[in-house]
């Protein structure tokens, strides 16, 4: 699939196109720049081949879809899991802090959500601008949050931070599939991106600057950090989709390059909802990059997802392409 990133949220005009796609000048110099610099020189995902996934083809099916939706039950008929780290430790102290619960899927505050502390089991209720004050024990590892018509959140409890942002995504159809994508103050900036290969189809990447497809939709894009970045599917047909996080800080604007890593310390977080079955992905100690490639998974033509979580890094900036 051709890249097809510029940098429209900075206001220049395009002007020239590579790979087929509309580029700034400022993107060019960028390009330039990432051809003589090291660290653009580390793998491209384009390149290789989703684990998992052997070597089906969907490109070359006579069996034609152009994103209409055949029905049925949602499920996942296999997995292939990379390491990640979604494990929780005590917080080690006491203290208390602010927490803000939002709707993933347009960031307007949940009034009336109960947010809980894991061990001690402290509760509070959100008011109408979602927040509440709740104070944690030494014992506790996460908080947890809840309300009407969501699937609940819980997020780790550290104890360097006095806020904490939980995003419920509304509860999903059977058929319906979502991702949310959240972080912490830094980098401001992540972005998210699904591409889509229906079988036999046209080819669909869902992004900041392609919000709406006939397979997804963009419900909110955040700017400013901690997220949320929400796709939404009402409907998956056969295909293979892929999922890719890129540092819009970092790898093009650069205006916080070492201070905006893509990293565990970023707090950067993918929940994928497949109808009423949950993963959740958190960046593994160790690994860094500017693109994260998150998973992949194909659909056949019953329906069956078969789901690879990839927890792969580059820092090429060319490799959040599929």
């Amino acid at each position: 699939m051709p890249i097809d990133w510029g940098i429209p949220r900075l206001g220049l005009t395009s002007a020239y196109y590579v790979y087929g796609a509309p580029m700034t000048r400022f993107n060019m110099l960028y390009v330039f720049l990432c051809l003589v610099a090291v660290s653009c020189n580390a793998s491209n995902f384009a390149s290789e081949s989703p684990k998992g996934s052997g070597d089906q083809s969907v490109s070359g099916s006579k069996q034609t879809n152009e994103g209409k939706s055949i029905g049925g039950q949602i499920e996942i008929a296999s997995e292939t899991n990379a390491p990640s780290d979604t494990s929780f430790t005590a917080v080690g102290v006491k203290g208390s802090l602010q927490v803000t619960v939002l709707d993933a899927t347009n960031n307007k505050p949940i009034a009336g959500a109960n947010v809980a502390t894991s061990d001690s089991k402290t509760t509070a209720t959100t008011d109408a601008a979602g927040r509440a004050s709740i104070t944690f024990s030494a014992v506790d590892s996460y908080l947890e949050a809840s309300a009407v018509g969501y699937v609940g959140d819980r997020q780790q409890l550290l104890a360097d931070k006095a806020e904490l942002v939980l995003l419920l995504s509304p509860e999903l159809k059977p058929e319906e599939t979502r991702i949310i994508l959240s972080w912490g103050d830094t980098p401001k900036d992540l972005d998210g991106h699904l591409y889509v290969q229906p079988t036999g189809g046209k080819n669909f990447h869902v992004y900041y600057l392609a919000k709406k497809s006939p397979v997804a939709v963009m419900d909110y894009d955040s700017k400013t950090g901690f997220g949320p970045e929400t796709i939404s599917l009402p409907k998956l047909v056969p295909g293979r989709y892929a999922y890719r996080v890129a540092n819009f800080s970092d790898c093009i604007t650069s205006f916080e390059p070492q201070q905006a890593r893509l990293s565990k310390d970023s707090g950067a977080r993918v929940r994928l909802f497949i109808g009423n079955i949950q993963r959740e992905l958190r960046v593994p100690v160790g690994l860094n990059g500017r693109v994260w490639s998150v998973f992949n998974f194909d659909v056949d033509a019953d329906l069956k997802v078969n789901l690879t979580i990839n927890n792969q890094f580059a820092d090429n900036c060319d490799a959040y392409k599929y």
